[in-house]
């Protein structure tokens, strides 16, 4: 007796890519998660004096997916530091452009000195890399990659 289909292939192709879409939602949902706490840990970890509340204000993350930004987060203004998240959400966009396949965390200290800030030994996003690559990794091995 051969076999026979009796569901369109409409129907299978519509099957397999909601269970895509689902899957991505998820990892933008983790992702996400990843990108809170490694905005609370740099917030928590920085060694340097943040007087006006602007460096520490222009940190923040977004999800990219195939080139547009689907979450963003972060830029919570500290003390009088709303340049600092406008700068912070502007270098954002800047940068999402340059990320047009896949799926991406980016995370950004948007203050133009935060760079130096870094060179002088003083944490703006060091710690929050760190973090930011263990939570990754046990991400990826609970889905076993």
């Amino acid at each position: 007796m051969p076999i026979r289909r009796l569901t369109p292939q409409s129907k299978e192709t519509a099957f397999v890519r909601q269970g895509v879409e689902r899957t991505i939602e998820r990892l933008v949902e983790a992702l996400s998660e990843i990108g809170e706490s490694v905005c609370q840990t740099a917030s928590r970890s920085h060694r340097y004096e943040d007087q006006t509340g602007n460096l520490s204000s222009s940190i923040g993350y977004c999800i990219i997916r195939d080139g547009e930004i689907v979450r963003e987060g972060g830029f919570t203004v500290v003390k009088s530091g709303a340049e600092g998240a406008a700068k912070g959400r502007e270098y954002l966009h800047q940068l999402a452009p340059e990320h047009s396949r896949g799926l991406v965390l980016l995370v950004v200290a948007g203050m133009e000195y935060s760079g130096y800030i870094e060179a002088m030994g003083l944490d703006v996003l060091d710690s929050a890399e760190i973090k930011a690559r263990e939570l990754t990794r046990q991400l990826l091995s609970s889905l076993g990659y």
